[in-house]
């Protein structure tokens, strides 16, 4: 979308938060957005960026951060180890990172680098990527208030990844604090395949423009009821917030929190799933 791209390079800047919203989801829906009295998904996310702004927020988006957090609230065995996290790509020791980890930035989002083997990674493409990513303030694509001013870093996690195949994504919607949907994310660095199910492990005929279907229903996580309710424990004070959990070799992984599904930007996607979804949650009603 045009005016994302001219967002993210600072063009529209100038354009208070409101207005920018209100324009991006205009072209993004076709729609104008109703603020007053938001009544689908996308539109009660837009009203979240504006109106719902506490200040743990950042911490809970901020991947190096939230680790603290998560430490404390749910335990240390649920984070993907950490082999070091820098300031810039110039702080890098290469030599000193093991055969194969993970490299992202903890402010935004799309920098991830999955290493398998790291004598055939190209360091310079590596480092053009970070600094790229380094450079942007996430805030100002989509004017998701939490990510705003978040200091830029380079984070090293171990490679959770079982041979060559990512880990599926497990990413639960939480809404007022009660884990409402799970989507199931394959393949997420090839041809994204998704599948949604509710809490009970019913599989939700939902469709997502841009993403690939895969027809077998996935067999259900021995650790889901726990994934639950450590998203719960995760959401308590929150409106929307999804968790996302990844499953290596039998251990439960927590990955990141969302606090802007998609920055609410769905496009003329399943709008019957919107607007049910939209019903679930009460704007006015969060800790």
């Amino acid at each position: 979308m045009i005016v994302h791209k001219l967002g993210a390079k600072g063009y529209l800047n100038w354009i208070p938060d409101k207005w920018f919203i209100q324009i991006v989801y205009r072209c993004d829906s076709g729609e104008k957005l109703n603020l007053n009295n938001p009544t689908k998904f996308s539109e009660k996310i837009q009203w979240t960026k504006l109106y719902d702004r506490k200040p743990q927020y950042k911490t809970y988006v901020d991947k190096f951060a939230a680790r603290d957090m998560i430490r404390e609230k749910i335990g240390e065995k649920y984070l993907i180890p950490l082999y070091n996290v820098y300031d810039s790509t110039d702080a890098i020791e290469w030599s000193k990172l093991p055969k194969d980890f993970v490299m992202k930035c903890s402010h935004d989002s799309g920098s991830s680098i999955i290493c398998n083997d790291k004598s055939k990674l190209n360091i310079e493409d590596t480092i053009k990527k970070l600094k790229f990513h380094l450079k942007r303030d996430w805030f100002w694509f989509a004017r998701e208030w939490a990510y705003k001013g978040i200091k830029p870093r380079i984070i090293v996690e171990k490679n959770i990844s079982e041979g060559k195949n990512t880990p599926d994504d497990y990413k639960i919607l939480c809404f007022n604090g009660k884990a409402s949907e799970i989507e199931v994310h394959k393949d997420r660095y090839q041809k994204i395949k998704l599948q949604t199910y509710d809490v009970h492990w019913n599989h939700l005929r939902v469709k997502f423009e841009g993403y690939g279907e895969f027809e077998e229903k996935l067999e259900k996580p021995a650790c889901l009821d726990e994934m639950i309710s450590l998203s719960e424990i995760l959401a308590e004070d929150t409106i929307i917030a999804r968790i996302d959990w990844y499953i290596s070799s039998g251990k439960l992984y927590f990955g990141e929190i969302t606090l802007y599904e998609s920055a609410g930007f769905f496009g003329t996607d399943d709008m019957d799933w919107n607007i049910r979804v939209g019903k679930l949650i009460d704007i006015h009603k969060t800790k």
